[in-house]
């Protein structure tokens, strides 16, 4: 159950940001006394725009011409896609971190949450995700990415896989703004519009909300989906379409 005052603050957000209709149902809050509040969404409304969830539509452009960028940005976008990382976890994704789960029968990714190691370590664990691995398409963008940079990591002593060169030759961790401006360049090039036929700016937390939101549609409940995307407590609420249930 969300407490009084988070149920206060998300029900702030809501009016604040998003209009109610009688379509969508957003959900059931099972917090007494309102146990059978269900707020109704039609279009969403986002306090920051940097975490707009990407729609579908556009989603599938991007990652039908994804292939025309270069390699490690194309292998980037389709494993942030996967496991809805943000973008400096990708420092800490390393040649080790894919393991096939012989028990499970399927991939496994792991990699360190800096943001929770405070939190974590007080609970007596360790900051890690781990995120289940199926897709074919994504395990070989990983061993892609393992071979690209094989031989930056093994000049600068750094593990993660994803290293790039820059011009004077330093080799650094992929960073948001080359990442986010390279596939921004991809849509401007194949006039990927939205609904107002306006280009779609993309940025790094994007993925994160449009997982957040998928995982919510397809009727995960808000503890399944804290899990999967690494969130603390409930009180985390991504600037998505989001369905609350116990």
């Amino acid at each position: 159950y969300l407490s009084r005052t988070h149920l206060s603050s998300f029900l702030t957000f809501t009016i604040k940001n998003y209009k109610i209709n009688k379509q969508n149902i957003l959900g059931k809050l099972p917090i007494p006394p309102f146990e059978n509040i269900t707020l109704k969404i039609k279009d969403v409304k986002y306090a920051n725009k940097s975490s707009l969830a990407i729609p579908e539509s556009i989603y599938q452009k991007i990652h039908q011409h994804i292939h025309t960028l270069q390699n490690d940005i194309r292998n980037t976008f389709i494993i942030m896609s996967a496991i809805a990382c943000r973008i400096n976890e990708l420092e800490y994704i390393n040649e080790d971190s894919l393991k096939y789960n012989k028990d499970k029968k399927y991939y496994e990714l792991s990699f360190f949450v800096s943001k929770t190691q405070h939190s974590q370590t007080k609970k007596g664990r360790k900051s890690f995700r781990t995120v289940p691995i199926d897709d074919k398409e994504v395990i070989d963008a990983f061993y892609d990415q393992v071979k690209l940079t094989k031989q930056l990591r093994k000049s600068s002593n750094l593990k993660s896989i994803f290293l790039y060169a820059t011009m004077n030759r330093k080799i650094k961790v992929i960073d948001k703004t080359r990442y986010a401006a390279n596939i921004n360049s991809l849509i401007k090039k194949y006039n990927i519009v939205d609904e107002n036929n306006k280009l779609w700016h993309f940025t790094t937390h994007q993925l994160r909300a449009t997982i957040t939101t998928k995982l919510a549609e397809s009727g995960y409940r808000s503890d399944e989906i804290m899990q999967f995307m690494g969130w603390q407590d409930k009180s985390t609420i991504e600037q998505a379409y989001i369905q609350l249930k116990k």
